[in-house]
């Protein structure tokens, strides 16, 4: 006779999973043995079909849930924000709120990702209240997920301040900070951050590489953007990858340097992303340049024919410029 499993064994198991098929089959096993109402495997499930993109059946799950503690309701509301659901996410910590049920510093950072997606401001502001009030305002991923939420919702000053108030900043708050920064075209304070950031000796990493770079590229900052490709590679030995050679093109692409642009855009080491293609493609569109840029959309349908959004982009591409054959 076998040993039983209990669910302790089968949430080690679900973690073992990676695929919705596998999900769905030990989904079914734990229905057939009775354990779908089991608090742990129930909060368990949520999370796996949150991790392999079955949002509306992480939510069936949550909503028919027997017992929800604050585990369960983070887990509900991560599966939200993961998905891009803001407003969902959001209404589950007002529930959970009603519930009576305390919010601890993971239920926040994931209600704050909800608030990023949405780009809500107010209700922002309300999380970092409510927070302060929980006492959770000097734990550093609350703090990080503050910066990362006030930068995505247009107000860098306030995640320049929280930034420079966090005594323990790591490179995650580096990162969010000199992001909040490009986003809402504050260059010129980003590379002022990432200075500093030299001036302590601290060393960079691939993430705050490319956010420094992409606010050169908003804030067309060509020399600078240069200078800090070559100054990371040498003086950090960073390897840079597909985005950070698209945002290179994109940085000259968006000052008219249509020319350079294509000729980096050879020179990648490796097989051109459609990040950087779009980019340029983009760029010649704008910028009027039909010839270049229908070289770059066939580039870029040979590599995808059935992307869709391709072909939407050399249309648009051909009606600006008249480039029609």
């Amino acid at each position: 006779m076998g040993i039983k499993p209990n669910d302790v064994t089968l949430v080690s198991v679900l973690d073992a999973c990676s695929t919705a098929t596998e999900v769905h089959i030990l989904h079914t096993f734990l229905i057939f043995r009775n354990f779908e109402h089991n608090s742990n495997l129930q909060t368990a499930l949520v999370n796996l079909h949150d991790k392999v993109g079955c949002y509306h059946d992480a939510m069936y799950i949550f909503n028919n849930s027997t017992h929800k503690d604050v585990i369960s309701w983070t887990s509900g509301i991560a599966a939200c924000a993961h998905t891009e659901h803001g407003r969902e996410a959001l209404n589950l910590f007002y529930q959970m709120l009603a519930q009576g049920v305390e919010p601890n510093s993971v239920t926040f950072v994931c209600t704050l990702d909800g608030c990023s997606s949405l780009t809500a401001l107010e209700e922002g502001k309300e999380l970092h209240a409510a927070i302060a009030e929980n006492g959770y305002d000097d734990d550093e991923v609350v703090v990080n997920a503050l910066i990362n939420m006030y930068g995505k919702c247009g107000n860098a000053p306030e995640a320049v301040g929280l930034f420079w108030s966090n005594h323990k900043p790591d490179s995650v708050s580096w990162s969010a900070v000199i992001s909040a920064c490009a986003l809402n075209g504050q260059a010129m304070t980003a590379l002022d951050i990432f200075n500093q950031m030299e001036a302590l000796e601290l060393k960079a990493n691939e993430a705050i590489f490319l956010c420094v770079l992409t606010s050169c590229s908003h804030g067309g900052l060509i020399d600078q953007g240069l200078r800090l490709f070559i100054f990371c590679i040498k003086r950090h030995c960073l390897c840079p990858g597909e985005e950070h050679f698209a945002c290179l093109i994109d940085l000259y692409g968006r000052a008219g340097q249509l020319g350079a642009a294509e000729r980096l855009l050879e020179l990648i080491p490796f097989a051109p992303a459609m990040s950087a293609l779009a980019s340029l493609l983009g760029a010649c569109r704008f910028h009027g340049d039909g010839d270049r840029g229908l070289r770059c959309g066939e580039t870029l349908l040979d590599i995808d024919p059935h992307n869709a959004a391709s072909y939407i982009d050399c249309a648009n591409l051909y009606a600006a410029t008249t480039v029609w054959e």
